[in-house]
């Protein structure tokens, strides 16, 4: 114990080379750390989301754009697709054909609203914790980290807002009513709200309904701009739900992707070639193969980070034996008084080993509460990073 005083007493009188040491130790360690669990994170988020995932139709564009917003729900789609692209792949009986409409966010948490179908429940094998799935016009349900991070509870209302802060010409959104809280996934979904795919074309305008009276600015039916509500209507009730209507042809209906599940590989190699004409202006991609071009790029970076960290924490030791040794040198004087006091060489060992056992120790302490307070903030994670 009188070793492990003395040499911490001598690190403490020395404290400004010791905190050099001791950061550059933790440092260098939890980058190494740091970055090969956030490349292992993102790996598996990536690989377990997208293999699940067989084709998407989207606007053509980027491929990793279309994947992020239709699978991690970022970045919504700056232009639609038709809904006639979702009828003809299901007439054609592909497979499992799913429709998104991503326009929208919650006001307060900021969640990705999702238009779809029960289709995607059934894809991605979500069900319901509390409560009941959307039925009817102005439901949703709410993925179990909202419900984590929010007071929202079935029967609350959340107000959706155009996801884009300069979409002007977006109506008077309707409030959404939660009628249910999913199962966890540990995926996009858990921050997700996710509702009927006609209550997404009603937030975007394609359809409205009118208060008892109010037969709007015209009377001509026919026209989605004809007869604009004077009053909008901003939540649905059974007294009001049988006054929404939609207009126009429904194969111009808005959708920002189309997930594909086909039934078998024919029918996926069908459908790719139907997209591969560069003046089509929508595109059919496999995500797998647009995240895997990713994840060899992340994996470069992986590899120029994990070098630097080696080399780092190489020229740390060197640095770390080269001060042991000026210090044993400086110290010559004391540790010939050891000597004449009866301090044998190997005391004065065990007083250096005792010094530098304690600057690692120092260093994993350091590390630890580094890598804890990476973690609880969640960049170790990579929902922090897509």
């Amino acid at each position: 114990m009188s070793f492990i005083r003395i040499a911490h007493r001598f690190l403490a009188s020395q404290k400004w080379v010791t905190a050099l040491l001791v950061a550059s130790f933790s440092g260098s360690s939890l980058l190494l750390v740091a970055v090969n669990q956030t490349v292992e994170s993102i790996d598996r988020a990536f690989s377990d989301r997208v293999s699940s995932t067989p084709l998407i139709i989207g606007r053509r564009g980027s491929r990793f754009d279309l994947v992020l917003h239709s699978i991690y729900f970022r970045n919504p789609a700056s232009q639609s697709i038709p809904y006639g692209e979702l009828q003809i792949a299901a007439a054609a009986d592909s497979g499992l054909c799913v429709p998104l409409l991503f326009t929208h966010e919650t006001s307060i948490h900021h969640s990705p609203i999702i238009a779809t179908t029960d289709a995607y429940f059934i894809a991605r094998k979500l069900a319901v914790a509390i409560g009941s799935m959307p039925k009817r016009l102005g439901q949703c349900v709410i993925g179990a980290s909202v419900s984590d991070t929010s007071n929202i509870q079935i029967g609350d209302f959340l107000q959706p807002q155009p996801k884009s802060a300069f979409d002007v010409t977006s109506p008077v959104p309707i409030e959404l009513e939660v009628v249910g809280i999913l199962n966890r996934t540990n995926g996009p979904d858990d921050m997700a709200v996710i509702t009927t795919l006609e209550t997404g074309w009603i937030l975007t305008g394609t359809g409205h309904g009118h208060i008892s009276g109010d037969n709007g600015t015209r009377t001509n039916n026919t026209d989605g701009d004809s007869h604009i509500p004077e009053t909008p209507i901003t939540r649905i009730t059974d007294e009001n739900i049988n006054s929404f209507h939609f207009h126009g042809d429904e194969k111009e209906y808005p959708l920002s992707a189309i997930l594909i599940f086909p039934k078998d590989l024919q029918a996926q190699t069908v459908l790719e070639g139907k997209y591969l004409d560069d003046n089509n202006p929508l595109q059919a991609i496999i995500p797998e193969h647009v995240i895997q071009e990713v994840l060899e790029s992340v994996y470069r970076v992986e590899s120029v980070l994990s070098v630097v960290s080696i080399l780092s924490l190489a020229f740390v030791v060197l640095m770390l034996v080269v001060l042991t040794v000026l210090s044993i040198r400086l110290r010559k004087q004391e540790i010939e008084t050891l000597h004449m006091i009866g301090c044998n060489r190997s005391t004065t060992i065990k007083l250096v080993g005792c010094e530098t056992t304690l600057i690692l120790l120092y260093s994993a302490i350091t590390m630890a509460v580094g890598y804890i307070l990476l973690w609880s903030s969640g960049v170790l994670t990579a929902s922090y990073w897509i």
